[in-house]
């Protein structure tokens, strides 16, 4: 029995896409992840075995099988938590739990132990590099679809289908047509700043060299932590 999702690993400011392959074959019970994954990924297992147990349904320590998950390309090193649902999904679609078809579909999200998802990070990353490789739609936590739905704004001519889902469950019932969700989307208003401070910054007089170096710091995405204590200056 074989499956195959699609998911992604970022690299930077760059997301490269990751294909998930999910054997699973007679033989002593075991659960391996292999493909260059490091221990965030490792400790999945864990994660996705109890999810799956969680919403009643057959997970991967439960039965006498060998699970062998491959992170492929092999060569590439991955790391994060956001494999899971996407792990999860190409296990029970091995095992015929599920019947969705995987193509299209980039897949990213941690699983707690109840099954519920939590946040990623690089979700604006993820949704381009979807966008990128003409998938459909991305399935993401509901925390990140904000996020992800500004690759839209970029591009408003080439949309892709923003998916938020809170749970595995969830996740389920809409990829086997059970439930609809509706994509996520924004506007650009969504995103302006409210620059009204209780500090105004010309209410500074003089200074100049200290507001200087703190604008630098702020364009630059830089911290503004002095070394005061080289002066040995009380504050």
């Amino acid at each position: 029995m074989f499956a195959k999702t699609f998911s992604a690993v970022l690299w930077g400011i760059n997301a490269t896409l990751i294909e998930v392959e999910v054997s699973v074959n007679q033989g002593l019970r075991n659960f391996i992840i292999v493909g260059l994954a490091d221990k965030s990924i490792a400790e999945a297992k864990e994660r996705v075995a109890s999810a799956i147990k969680n919403i009643c349904l057959s997970s991967p320590t439960s039965q006498t099988k060998k699970v062998v998950v491959n992170l492929s390309p092999a060569d590439l090193k991955k790391e994060g938590s956001h494999f899971d649902l996407s792990i999860a999904l190409a296990y029970l679609l091995a095992t015929q739990q599920t019947k969705f078809v995987p193509n299209k579909k980039l897949i990213l999200g941690e699983l707690a132990l109840n099954a519920e998802l939590k946040p990623i990070k690089g979700a604006f990353s993820f949704a381009l590099l979807a966008k990128e490789n003409n998938f459909e739609e991305i399935i993401l936590p509901a925390q990140n679809a904000k996020e992800a739905s500004v690759a839209n704004l970029l591009s408003p001519q080439n949309k892709i289908k923003i998916i938020p889902v809170e749970n595995l469950q969830q996740t389920l019932s809409y990829l086997d047509g059970r439930v609809d969700i509706k994509p996520f989307e924004t506007e650009t208003n969504d995103f302006q700043i409210n620059n009204n401070f209780e500090i105004q910054w010309h209410w500074i007089q003089g200074q100049s060299h200290a507001k200087r170096g703190m604008e630098i710091a702020i364009a630059g995405g830089h911290n503004m932590l002095y070394p005061w204590a080289q002066y040995n200056i009380q504050i």
